[in-house]
C-alpha cells in the first residue's frame, strides 16, 4: 500500500512539467542499507529517482558525506530559468 502511495506521488512529480515539456523536478533518491544481511534494493525508490544516476544505495555511513556532495554539486550546475 505505501508503495503504491509512493509511485503515485512520483507519477505526479514526474509528469510535472513547463511550456516546453522540460521536468519542474528532479528527484534524487537514496537508500541506506547498512544492516547484515542487506535489505533488497528498493524498486520504489529506484523508480521515483529521475533517472537511474539519482537513486543512491549507501551501503556504508561514510558514503552519506560523499553522496550528499555529489547531489550538491549536480545541483550547484543547475540554473533557475524564467
Amino acid at each position: 500500500m505505501i508503495d503504491y502511495r509512493q509511485k503515485l506521488l512520483c507519477d505526479n512529480l514526474k509528469s510535472a512539467t513547463d511550456s516546453k515539456g522540460n521536468p519542474f523536478y528532479t528527484i534524487y533518491t537514496i537508500q541506506a542499507n547498512t544492516s547484515t544481511p542487506a535489505d533488497a534494493t528498493s524498486t520504489i525508490l529506484q523508480y521515483c529517482a529521475s533517472s537511474p544516476d539519482k537513486f543512491y544505495m549507501l551501503t556504508s555511513s561514510s558514503q552519506i558525506v560523499t553522496t550528499f556532495n555529489a547531489i550538491g554539486t549536480a545541483l550547484s550546475k543547475l540554473r533557475v530559468a524564467q
